[in-house]
């Protein structure tokens, strides 16, 4: 009778906590990355990039174009920062873009991911692990990312 009890009690709680994350809207899954990713795009990136990703006219360039959406230059970008000029499609660019060492692994995997869903022509989606190991690239090879 007590197994039962106990049983009963664990069905109890798992109806609940996925009953309290549907409520909450707590993302799950691949399309959860993406979710996370779009709060995350809103609070850290709109401000110059734009809600629609089209940047500020001659100042800061928008996302849509592919040479800006190179994974590894996306990644370390949103770490590190930016500095020098940059050129998309014959636009020069020389603002500065800063660091965000305040975001995990993780929060700009989410970024990126959304920006790409968003924002590419052919949305990918990121793992952590490949992310992680973009990071330690950028980082050896240019932690100011003079590019």
């Amino acid at each position: 009778m007590r197994s039962k009890s106990n049983l009963l009690l664990l069905l109890g709680a798992f109806f609940i906590l996925g009953f309290g994350a549907l409520v909450l809207g707590i993302p799950k899954g691949e399309g959860a990355t993406v979710k996370r990713g779009e709060k995350l795009y809103m609070e850290q990136c709109m401000n110059c990039h734009g809600k629609d990703g089209k940047g500020l006219g001659k100042l800061i360039p928008g996302l849509h174009h592919a040479e800006l959406l190179q994974k590894e230059r996306l990644i370390c970008a949103i770490r590190y920062g930016k500095s020098g000029p940059l050129e998309v499609d014959g636009q020069v660019y020389n603002g500065q873009m800063p660091p965000n060492f305040a975001l995990d692994d993780g929060e700009i995997r989410d970024i990126v991911n959304f920006v790409y869903a968003q924002f590419a022509e052919i949305p990918i989606s990121l793992d952590l692990p490949e992310v992680q190991d973009k990071l330690r690239n950028c980082a050896q090879a240019n932690p100011r990312l003079q590019w």
